[in-house]
């Protein structure tokens, strides 16, 4: 039997999630996006933290343990 498509019905409601292949392609779209949003927040997140500690070693007094690597 022919794996051909039959289009005398018309188009499916969403042909790129049809087969197999198009669920897959949502999927991975999907699990990449959510890895990219992960990495990012995770470094702008460093950044903000090494800033707002950077930003209090400057404020105290001279006399005073620099904190720099407690967090």
């Amino acid at each position: 039997m022919s794996e051909t498509a039959d289009f005398s019905k018309g188009l499916p409601a969403h042909p790129e999630r049809a087969t197999t292949e198009g669920k897959n392609k949502f999927v991975g779209f999907w699990v990449f996006l959510s890895g990219e949003v992960t990495m990012f927040a995770t470094f702008f997140g460093t950044y903000l933290a090494f800033e707002t500690v950077r930003l209090q070693v400057l404020k105290p007094p001279i006399s005073s343990p620099c904190p720099l690597f407690l967090l």
